[in-house]
């Protein structure tokens, strides 16, 4: 497995996985996360693994805020997601976070996968609802 930093907000891997995920929210999130790395560049974290799959996050205070996470569609299924998360959990670990928090929706299939990984709600308007993994 190759993990790497993705330190430049217009690499072609994240925008490609964008593309091919199936999941509209993160097919309009590229230039988000372009501005995003912009706007802070000492907050915000991003990795790629295997060029098949990524996770953009911020850096809080006590936290770390999920952007989105993503795996391509043909490489959907066989771990790369919860890799990712994992990955993500360790580093909020040695930064001495301790939750990660992030949106989804309830009536989108993430929202089920994000039960499964440990997430649980805290707050819910309508259908989005705002959900934390405490470390």
């Amino acid at each position: 497995m190759r993990i790497r930093a993705c330190s430049n907000p217009k690499d072609l891997s994240i925008k490609k996985i964008c593309d091919t995920c199936g999941n509209d929210t993160v097919k309009k999130c590229f230039g988000v996360f372009r501005v995003t790395n912009y706007r802070n560049k000492d907050k915000y974290l991003s990795y790629v693994f295997d060029e098949k799959a990524f996770y953009v996050a911020m850096e809080g205070k006590d936290h770390i805020r999920l952007i989105a996470i993503a795996v391509d569609k043909e490489s959907q299924g066989r771990g790369l997601g919860k890799m990712a998360l994992n990955h993500l959990k360790q580093l909020a670990r040695l930064k001495g976070k301790h939750k990660i928090t992030l949106k989804t929706e309830m009536d989108k299939p993430a929202f089920e996968w994000w039960l499964k990984q440990g997430a649980r709600v805290v707050k819910k308007n309508n259908s989005e609802v705002e959900m934390e993994i405490v470390l």
